[in-house]
């Protein structure tokens, strides 16, 4: 930090240990995803639970929902909220290791999880201290100690993210852009010191100041399932496309708008790629283990009354054949949607594609990797909206 603060403020920093906010692969999510690739249904229901989270985020906003105290089942102090089938929890872990200036002295872990997809996410970071208390020694009463003004300073992070893209959302004509966001309100965040609950005064300490800067990418990866339901309620668009691209194969997706034909992007892609599944950090105090997924979402909406939605999507490939993916939503007519192998321009890969076939779920093999697309509907209305989603996994 180059900030100059007082020798009663403790300078704590995240460091960040997950790659963006990854999905737990289970034998649940598994049997969630199945169904979602169906297509039809099952693909709705997907997708409308996600923007169940809009409950959620709203609260939390709104300050009507607040994080409150508790225990997990090893009997770690966490603090956590919950909106109807959202569950959010904050645990920190002391390290367990002498304190060095290089050595974290702990680990915080954000969860949160969706009850009825069984769609659970995991945030990890490294706990470090950049400057040390007056008195007393770093040792785990210490972290005790400090744990409180931990979580309410992440809390406090997390409202105010809610808060700030709630603004954005309430709009006519959104146009979010999640890191860009993101970054502004971390920014602000990292400035502002907390006061010290607890019994920090212990140690000399009144205030903690947290810098959040290096968890930027982490946390704009959470944006759109903050954002993406909100915008629903603001209906000068009548057409919605939101799309989730979930990697479940052992290489790094690059993830690339290459051209948006119709319409355009009211929450832009979070991430430009998709890292290698990786194993849970840590124990997370054993609640949680196994793989996580990574996993990117974005909506777009059509640029006036009566136009229609198209892009072509760069997943990934080698330059001499990447992988292309088409979805379309005409106006009028049936959506199409179709994923393959192609060096083509965007405008040439779309006249062949975007006009059939007409079917709910698109699967092919293309680079020794499987892509399964699904959307929710071929044409109609979703909950009185003009609303499809389109899932895309690739193993």
């Amino acid at each position: 930090m180059t900030q100059q603060v007082s020798s009663d403020t403790l300078q704590v920093r995240y460091a960040p240990i997950t790659n963006g906010f990854p999905i737990l692969e289970t034998e649940q999510l598994s049997t969630t995803l199945n169904a979602a690739l169906q297509g039809g249904e099952p693909t709705k229901d997907f997708f409308s639970q996600l923007n169940q989270t809009a409950i959620f985020w709203q609260d939390i906003a709104a300050g009507t929902l607040s994080f409150v105290d508790g225990h997990d089942s090893a009997g770690q102090p966490i603090v956590m909220a919950s909106s109807g089938n959202i569950n959010m929890r904050i645990l920190a872990e002391w390290s367990g290791r002498p304190f060095t200036p290089d050595t974290p002295i702990g680990t915080i872990f954000v969860e949160l999880g969706n009850t009825e997809t069984k769609v659970q996410q995991l945030l990890a970071a490294s706990i470090m201290l950049d400057s040390q208390p007056p008195a007393g020694t770093i040792d785990e009463p210490f972290f005790n100690s400090l744990r409180p003004t931990l979580y309410a300073g992440f809390a406090d992070l997390l409202k105010g993210i809610a808060g700030q893209l709630a603004s954005m959302a309430s709009t006519e004509d959104p146009s979010i852009d999640p890191q860009t966001a993101i970054v502004s309100i971390i920014t602000t965040a990292s400035q502002k010191t907390i006061s010290a609950l607890g019994s920090l005064a212990s140690w000399g300490l009144k205030k903690v100041l947290a810098d959040f800067n290096e968890m930027a990418f982490s946390l704009g990866v959470v944006a759109p399932l903050m954002a993406v339901p909100l915008v629903f309620e603001y209906l000068s668009h009548p057409m919605f496309l939101s799309v989730m691209v979930i990697n479940k194969s052992n290489r790094t997706i690059d993830l690339t708008p290459l051209d948006q034909i119709h319409g355009k992007a009211s929450v832009n892609w979070p991430a430009s790629s998709l890292p290698v599944p990786a194993e849970v950090p840590g124990n997370a105090s054993g609640t949680l283990t196994g793989t996580l997924l990574q996993t990117a979402l974005s909506q777009y909406i059509n640029s006036n009354t009566y136009g229609a939605i198209g892009l072509v999507l760069s997943c990934t490939g080698t330059a001499e054949s990447p992988i292309r993916d088409v979805i379309s939503v005409p106006w009028s007519g049936d959506n199409t949607i179709w994923a393959g192998a192609s060096n083509e321009d965007a405008a040439t890969i779309w006249e062949s594609h975007s006009g059939s076939p007409h079917q709910l779920t698109y699967h092919t093999d293309a680079q020794n990797l499987q892509i399964d697309m699904a959307i929710s509907a071929l044409n109609g209305t979703t909950d009185d909206r003009y609303w499809y989603g389109v899932l895309i996994v690739i193993s």
